[in-house]
């Protein structure tokens, strides 16, 4: 109840259905990915390393960006600044190899989640 108070989620069309992330930068994500993966693939496939990379909500929506193009990216990263909570745990832990998070010192909006408030 408390989750759908300040996020609804939606499941990953590639996971199982406990992987879940925020609906509003899952839209982004998937707007970025449809408009942008065949020429990224291109990219990757000439020799160019792919990196994601975005601060606050443009971090979350990295974050699961990069999750969702891992198989067609495989040597993909992720950078992200201050990302708010995005995804399940358990799909933040699959994502944990290939998705660095920077947090500064003491900001609330990382640290902000539903079972911190």
């Amino acid at each position: 109840e408390r989750a759908t108070m300040f996020s609804k989620a939606m499941h990953f069309w590639f996971h199982s259905d406990k992987d879940a992330a925020h609906s509003g930068m899952m839209r982004s994500a998937k707007v970025l990915k449809d408009q942008h993966s065949r020429t990224l693939e291109e990219l990757a496939k000439k020799g160019y390393r792919i990196t994601f990379t975005g601060h606050s909500l443009g971090a979350g929506t990295a974050a699961i960006l990069a999750t969702q193009m891992k198989e067609s990216l495989p040597f993909s990263r992720a950078y992200c600044y201050a990302t708010p909570a995005c995804m399940t745990e358990r799909l933040a832990r699959k994502a944990a190899p290939f998705v660095t998070t920077v947090i500064f010192d003491d900001d609330v909006i990382p640290r902000a989640s539903t079972h911190t408030l």
